[in-house]
């Protein structure tokens, strides 16, 4: 319909963005978690209280429930990034060695 929709989908949830989870492994829509507080919050303050939710909540995943920092933990482990750090301070420990001398 007029390439509103993405393809293969007819509703109105394909107008909100869409994220990759790297736990779930698939593309889902992200929103903050609220609980019973915030609700009473919300209600309380007239609505205000969903600025504070909008600034500072993480957006988590609706399918996992994880946030994105948590997810991207899992999926690239320290371990995947160790060798990597070594060789680059390595590099640049030999380009500073080179640079002093004469």
């Amino acid at each position: 319909m007029f390439g509103l929709y993405e393809k293969g989908e007819s509703s109105l949830i394909s107008f909100v963005k869409k994220r990759y989870c790297y736990y779930c492994e698939r593309k889902t829509v992200q929103k903050p978690r609220l609980g019973f507080w915030s609700w009473l919050l919300i209600i309380f303050t007239l609505g205000l209280w969903l600025l504070v939710v909008k600034l500072f909540y993480r957006n988590r995943c609706s399918g996992c429930g994880m946030t994105r920092k948590q997810a991207n933990k899992i999926a690239f482990p320290a371990e995947y990034w160790a060798p990597t750090i070594l060789l680059l301070s390595l590099l640049f420990f030999i380009l500073i060695l080179w640079a002093a001398l004469p």
